[in-house]
């Protein structure tokens, strides 16, 4: 998928895993929030990122997030 905005990555992310729309900032916080929590109820889940030029920014932000978030403990991510 082709995303308008870096920054969508994480709407489409949050939308895949609950089924509900947010803004990028609010998916951002949420996702953040459920990677950090611990959780033995939620399954695993697998990104598969491809065409990492769509999603570069200046800060790199929205890469960053996606590659350091796998590396927590209780994130059940893997990228």
């Amino acid at each position: 998928m082709k995303l308008p905005d870096p920054h969508q990555a994480y709407t489409a992310l949050w939308k895949a895993l609950t089924g509900k729309n947010v803004s990028s900032a609010r998916a951002a916080l949420l996702l953040d929030k459920r990677f950090r929590t611990p959780s033995t109820t939620r399954p695993p889940c697998i990104l598969l990122i491809d065409e990492l030029d769509y999603i570069m920014t200046r800060k790199q932000n929205v890469i960053y997030n996606l590659f350091d978030w796998p590396g927590r403990r209780s994130a059940k991510l893997v990228s």
